[in-house]
């Protein structure tokens, strides 16, 4: 039975930053899960055209072909786009354009 010492017990038992310690592990492991789920979503039509885009560009040959072979898929997930979107940006900062080794010599 639900006495009020056994309410109170209870209630000693635990203690505040106990369930605030619950809660916060709670949200956290809400928004996990609702991270992972985002990134299995499909892409956009905004997002697709940009990787056609980068599909036919030939500045960065690696991303380039991961582009097309994403072009050959059914459906393009979140995480394979943003997984291009870095492997253009980390090609881009590694291909250095110097002036003196233009072929015009200017």
């Amino acid at each position: 039975m639900l006495t009020k010492e056994n309410l109170l017990k209870f209630k000693s038992e635990f203690e505040a930053e106990y369930v605030l310690n619950i809660v916060v592990s709670v949200i956290i492991a809400v928004i996990l899960v609702l991270a992972c789920l985002a990134m299995y979503r499909p892409i956009n039509t905004t997002q697709y055209q940009e990787v056609r885009k980068l599909a036919k560009q030939e500045l960065y040959p690696k991303t380039q072909a991961m582009a097309v072979e994403l072009t050959h898929q059914d459906e393009i997930r979140s995480s394979d786009y943003y997984r291009l979107i870095y492997a253009k940006h980390y090609e881009s900062s590694k291909v250095k354009i110097y002036p003196a080794a233009t072929i015009d010599g200017q």
